[in-house]
């Protein structure tokens, strides 16, 4: 039995009903079906309809029953027409010449996607909610030639423990921050809960700022500071310490649509390159963006930092990838000195054409060229890459590296490939010379101190290009080398220390994974020759041009106990009683060349 009433019988022409009514009973729409009615929509209290495929009318929606839609779309055509009622629609799209409004006395929430083909929707009268689970976020896609009046409110869930973030709003210029004040504890500023706390829980970021790149950090003045679009902001989110969070974070505004250019700047400061330019923005959409696709001017480097808050490390992924950046998603971005025709002034476009499907997808994607390795430990990861490439040098190339950005957590310990000016890389595109490279590989931690300052860490090798069977991973504290594969990896010990030497030397097949076979008291490498005599040290230099150097010396449990830099091309360095104990140490010498460790016998 058809479980429907109608209201008024077809009129000729249309093959349909005018008006739809169900009053009691059930109505399902399969995957595969349109169902199209020539004016309104009516679902009474009652009655229930099921929809997986598509309904399209050319009237009023209203739903004082059950509608089920996780799969379905809703098409909204015609003239002027109003939605009534509650209704959880999975796709919503409003394609009308004229006015579509939602009435006053309902809510109105989407699951996966809001359209705006065509005329003016109207959310005034109540709520419209972009809703956000475990499963996946809601989003407006394309505006393609319709808009949308008053404000709606966007969410984002979020999950894991608690711990810092990088967000930005998705919706217009009017939002505050008090808007994410009652979804997640805020201390150290005014309208927080803990106003006079001495730990700030929100942070923005001012590039103009002259100093250190982490002098740029400044705390809001009130919850009620506006926040503007594309802003990025660092939050710490939690529940209270020691909570694991599960919670939908939202913010309610008008809705962000068109172009939208951000300006960049980069400030000179007495300190290098490496701490200006910096900017912390954000995805200005209700919606994923693809980051390949964002327009930047020649100045800002095609870089996304994105913190990643599992693993408390950040994630770098530039523009040849297909990652997408979720809404409500910060993210960290570079204006660089070294690119050509610096004017100091830069922009980042995002189109209506960027945005993308919903994929929670904001960390990096393998490449085929490149050697991926992953330092592991105390249930932390951290991944660095070297990636080869005929237009790379052994410099930082400002648009083929990405900077290594490390852990918030002081008891992580990140990963970085070594320039030759010493820059750490998360992402260090070098020249393609799979047999002779030669790169150093450090760890560092944060500048606090860590709850335990000994660590047994685990290198890993996770790709490698398909012309590199194996790298040599020599460990320059014990003078190891060892032959590494895809899947293979390298345990070792290390403990903590404030700016840390290199402890390992990457390299191509061309060193044949083999190391000095020269007795301990002495060794060489070319272009370095250590030498020990009573209790001091000789280093002999034969460099090819002058470089920068340091000396490093360890004891045998990986503690630096002696450290001295030195500018040197050709001739002995001599460095007289540098160890109060005698004994068996581990001497490391690093240039802009060249590296060579050896133990040494000093003392005895």
């Amino acid at each position: 039995m058809l479980p429907l009433l109608f209201g008024l019988a077809p009129q000729a022409g249309y093959g349909q009903f005018p008006t739809l009514t169900a009053y009691t009973g059930s109505l399902t729409i399969g995957a595969d079906a349109t169902m199209t009615v020539k004016g309104d929509f009516n679902i009474q209290a009652g009655a229930t309809v099921s929809n997986a495929g598509t309904i399209a009318l050319d009237g009023s929606w209203s739903n004082l029953g059950d509608f089920s839609d996780r799969t379905g779309i809703v098409i909204i055509d015609g003239g002027s027409h109003c939605i009534t009622g509650y209704t959880i629609f999975n796709d919503l799209e409003i394609n009308c010449t004229g006015l579509v409004d939602i009435n006053p006395g309902g809510n109105q929430e989407v699951w996966n996607k809001l359209t705006l083909t065509d005329g003016n929707f109207d959310v005034r009268g109540d709520e419209l909610v972009l809703l956000s689970d475990a499963i996946g976020t809601a989003r407006v896609d394309q505006v393609t030639g319709g808009s949308m009046r008053g404000d709606f409110t966007v969410q984002r869930y979020i999950d894991q423990a608690e711990g810092w973030r990088l967000l930005g709003a998705p919706v217009n210029d009017s939002a505050t921050i008090e808007g994410w004040n009652d979804d997640f504890a805020m201390s150290g500023f005014p309208g927080t809960d803990d106003p006079t706390s001495s730990f700030t829980s929100m942070w923005t970021y001012d590039e103009t700022v002259q100093g250190e790149s982490t002098d740029g950090f400044v705390e809001p003045t009130n919850t009620s500071n506006v926040m503007e679009i594309g802003q990025g902001y660092m939050a710490y989110v939690s529940d209270g310490l020691g909570v694991d969070l599960s919670k939908t974070i939202d913010l309610k505004d008008s809705l962000v649509s068109g172009s939208q250019t951000l300006n960049l700047t980069y400030t000179t400061s007495p300190f290098d390159h490496t701490h200006n330019g910096w900017h912390l923005i954000a995805n200005p959409y209700p919606s994923d963006i693809l980051w390949q696709t964002v327009t930047l001017s020649e100045q800002v480097t095609p870089i996304a930092y994105v913190y990643n808050p599992d693993s408390k490390v950040y994630e770098s992924f530039d523009q040849t990838t297909t990652t997408t950046i979720p809404s409500h998603q910060g993210f960290w971005v570079k204006v660089d000195s070294m690119i050509p025709d610096q004017n100091h002034v830069a922009t980042i476009t995002f189109e209506e054409t960027d945005k993308s499907a919903d994929g929670n997808n904001f960390y990096k994607a393998a490449g085929t060229n490149e050697i991926g390795m992953t330092l592991s430990g105390y249930g932390a990861f951290n991944s660095s890459r070297i990636r080869f490439n005929g237009d790379a040098s052994v410099n930082y190339d400002p648009m083929l590296d990405a900077f290594k950005l490390g852990s918030t957590d002081p008891d992580y310990a990140s990963l970085s490939s070594v320039t030759s000016e010493g820059y750490d890389m998360e992402v260090n595109a070098v020249p393609d010379d799979y047999e002779n490279f030669a790169i150093p590989l450090r760890m560092f931690w944060s500048e606090y101190q860590p709850t335990n300052p000994d660590y047994n860490l685990t290198l890993s090798i996770d790709t490698l290009p398909a012309s590199l069977p194996y790298v040599c991973l020599e460990d320059l504290l014990t003078g190891e080398m060892t032959e590494l594969g895809v899947g293979a990896q390298y345990n070792f010990y290390s403990i903590y220390e404030q700016a840390p030497a290199p402890r390992f030397m990457l390299r191509g097949s061309a060193s044949g994974c083999v190391t000095s076979n020269e007795p301990i008291g002495q060794g060489s490498a070319s272009g370095i020759t250590i030498r020990s005599s009573n209790s001091n040290l000789h280093i002999y230099f034969n460099l090819s041009e002058s470089s920068t150097g340091e000396v490093c010396v360890y004891d045998l449990l990986g503690r630096l106990v002696y450290r001295q830099a030195t500018n040197v091309r050709n001739g002995l360095v001599d460095i007289i009683n540098p160890l109060q104990t005698a004994g068996t140490y581990l001497v490391s010498v690093v240039t802009d060349e060249i590296a060579v460790s050896r133990k040494i016998v000093i003392g005895l």
